[in-house]
């Protein structure tokens, strides 16, 4: 399960940097808003994958795959954040080629 779901979480991260490098380079409005879109899926499968391990290494305090755990933790948390980076780059990209301020969850044009 916890592979299957890390897998999701890397796959998604892909494309959500695909997408914002692709939208920066071509000011493409749709791969960039796809990349907001994902980000909720990314926090998402992060939050719940985190949450099972966490859940699992309670219950084998004595587990010595108590080590790879802790690994997949900062990995996952480092995926995470590369989504968070391609985000951004959509949010400040949206910005320069539309005026519209997508940041924080508002939808402002400026």
């Amino acid at each position: 399960q916890v592979h299957g779901e890390t897998r999701r979480v890397v796959k998604a991260v892909r494309e959500m940097t695909a997408d914002a490098i692709e939208g920066l380079c071509t000011q493409n409005q749709v791969r960039l808003e796809r990349v907001l879109s994902l980000e909720g899926v990314v926090d998402d499968l992060h939050d719940a994958t985190v949450e099972y391990l966490f859940t699992r290494q309670q219950a084998r305090e004595k587990d010595p795959a108590g080590v790879r755990f802790l690994a997949l933790l900062q990995v996952l948390h480092h995926v995470e954040r590369v989504g968070d980076h391609a985000k951004n780059i959509s949010e400040h990209v949206l910005y320069m080629v539309e005026g519209t301020d997508v940041r924080h969850g508002g939808i402002t044009n400026l």
